[in-house]
């Protein structure tokens, strides 16, 4: 059994079948599929914990009754959810439009959120391994704090943006080929070591 920290989002999944995808202006019909707990790093620490693995999950949710659903919900599939920040009533919510050919398009309702996230770095200390969503999402220090303490393997899913001037660090990074900027895709493990010295790359 491991030690894994997961550091992300968890919020309710509203999904829905749709036949197409309006265009501007148009109109479609979509069909309620429920809810369920999702985020994409949620749904990794839910895997990881129902694998029997230790998981300690790093995320904000509202101190509202959604809030509570979901941390419950994480709770049931062995996640800890102890260092995850409550916040007003910030419990992330996103509709999921999931099309014939199985391709979703998502839309996350905007809500006032905590601008970062509080790292427990003290108990990172017997980490086997990080799982990191968005490095944005938590204090600005994570990234110089991982460099330098001798912690277990980095995996992050997204880089962050060329634009940006955010530090981060991973040994392995893992991402779907839209989610790169236009120019890394002919080489993307030569364009991550350009910025980031060692990292192993999985698109």
């Amino acid at each position: 059994m491991s030690d894994v920290w997961v550091f992300g989002s968890a919020a309710w999944d509203l999904v829905y079948e749709i036949d197409q995808m309006p265009e501007s202006g148009g109109r479609a019909t979509a069909r309620s599929l429920g809810r369920r707990a999702g985020g994409s790093t949620a749904n990794v620490a839910r895997a990881l914990g129902s694998a029997g693995h230790r998981v300690r999950l790093v995320a904000q949710v509202g101190t509202d009754d959604l809030g509570t659903a979901l941390l419950d919900e994480l709770g049931s599939w062995g996640v800890d959810t102890a260092a995850v920040l409550r916040y007003r009533a910030c419990t992330p919510e996103t509709m999921v439009f999931v099309g014939k050919s199985a391709e979703r398009s998502i839309v996350v309702l905007e809500k006032d959120c905590a601008a970062a996230v509080p790292v427990p770095y003290s108990a990172l200390a017997d980490a086997d391994g990080i799982f990191i969503g968005r490095y944005a999402d938590f204090e600005p220090e994570l990234s110089a704090f991982l460099r330098r303490e001798p912690l277990g393997l980095v995996v992050t899913a997204v880089p962050p943006p060329t634009a940006t001037e955010l530090d981060w660090f991973a040994h392995i990074v893992i991402g779907s080929s839209s989610e790169y900027p236009a120019g890394w895709l002919a080489a993307p493990f030569d364009a991550l070591v350009l910025t980031l010295s060692g990292a192993l790359v999985l698109t």
